[in-house]
């Protein structure tokens, strides 16, 4: 392989055994939560639950997913990297099956969010470890931008598919749907022969002063996340817009993601990360910080156009440079990155639960939560090389 070659990065990736059949995983994977996840905080509103109980379950959500992610890691040591993330799928099935009965059944928030949370927890640990494991230094860009994209690929029609079931039949039609297409994320698992990887991790790594400044970037992470994955959706249902426009916006917005992550992915192995992390930051937080002040189709079209085009510049050269100290660490950086990521979520959370119960305003709940989610960036943007081989 000629490592300046990067017109065939794509191909090559596709040609790597373990890598494709991780990609397949995840684009499976991802089609079927892209056709719920972006309408469950909408479904939990239109079932009757509060704002603040809503908020409250993906608080205990992000809290089991991080255990699920501690525990996962132990498993990859044990049973395998593979069987780890097959683990998952019952639980996201079990997930997907206790929503269903949501609407006949008083079902506690907190054991769908426990479920979701453990199944989730253990996909991304076993997936995060092999991932750096199989990448190679050098190619992170590219690895990374292959990865998006075939994600963005997969996902890009599943929002107006999800927008289409759930407002054309109904949310227990798509939770059929997407439990059946969950069941095809296992196939491409076993292609190849299973890997048990240790990592030797010890719970005061989180808490290390000596490391803090490498971690806080995962903070800002976390909150971005939030603010888009959740915020966001919710408050476009708010304006009236429905489910179907807020499928369509994102399948938009996955157009332009898609172009220029290929663009970021060819960049970013050549140029400095952490120069091309702190413009991404920049030009995403714009995406942000505006959010809270439209409300008619067009202008939020617009924003989710503009947050896929400067969303790869942010989230390409970020992520390559996550994945290269990972490897430094010997897979320890996942469960720290999880831990922080899972701060920043519930400070968002809680901050935006205590503002709607202070004011009993959407719009004054909104507006500060899309602002501190376009600083958010500016916490990632002080992400940085590691320089030791070895996080301790």
């Amino acid at each position: 392989m000629h490592k300046t070659n990067h017109t065939h990065s794509l191909f090559f990736f596709l040609k790597n055994k373990e890598m494709s059949e991780l990609y397949l995983t995840l684009a499976f994977r991802n089609f079927t939560l892209g056709l719920l996840s972006l309408f469950i905080p909408v479904f939990l509103y239109k079932l009757g639950y509060s704002f603040i109980a809503i908020i409250m379950y993906f608080i205990w959500f992000y809290l089991f997913a991080f255990v699920g992610i501690a525990k996962g890691t132990y498993l990859c040591s044990k049973i395998g990297v593979k069987h780890t993330i097959f683990l998952s799928l019952p639980l996201t099935l079990t997930y997907f099956i206790l929503l269903y009965g949501l609407e006949q059944y008083k079902i506690p928030l907190i054991l769908i969010g426990l479920v979701n949370g453990i199944g989730a927890g253990f996909f991304w640990s076993a997936f995060h470890v092999y991932f750096s494991h199989n990448g190679k230094d050098g190619h992170r860009g590219k690895e990374v931008s292959t990865m998006n994209t075939v994600l963005a690929i997969a996902s890009a029609f599943a929002p107006v598919i999800g927008g289409a079931i759930a407002g054309g039949v109904s949310f227990k039609a798509l939770f059929i749907f997407a439990s059946v297409c969950l069941m095809c994320c296992a196939i491409p698992l076993f292609l190849t022969k299973e890997k048990k990887m240790t990592i030797p991790f010890k719970t005061k790594q989180l808490f290390s002063k000596k490391h803090f400044l490498e971690d806080v970037p995962y903070i800002g992470e976390g909150m971005r996340f939030t603010t888009l994955g959740i915020f966001w959706p919710f408050y476009i249902y708010l304006s009236g817009l429905g489910v179907l426009v807020m499928g369509l916006s994102l399948t938009l917005a996955n157009f332009f993601y898609i172009i220029f992550t290929i663009i970021m992915g060819m960049i970013t192995d050549t140029e400095k990360k952490m120069s091309l992390i702190k413009m991404g930051a920049v030009l995403h937080s714009a995406s942000i910080f505006l959010r809270g002040f439209v409300t008619d189709v067009y202008s939020i079209m617009f924003l989710y156009a503009y947050g896929g085009i400067t969303g790869p510049m942010l989230e390409v050269p970020f992520l390559s440079l996550f994945y290269e100290n990972t490897s430094k660490t010997h897979g320890i950086l996942v469960v720290v990155r999880e831990f922080y990521l899972v701060i920043g979520r519930v400070f968002i959370l809680l901050t935006g639960a205590i503002l709607y119960y202070t004011t009993n305003s959407f719009f004054w709940t909104f507006v500060p939560i899309f602002i501190l989610g376009g600083l958010s960036c500016y916490l990632t943007a002080v992400a940085h090389k590691f320089k030791k081989p070895e996080k301790s």
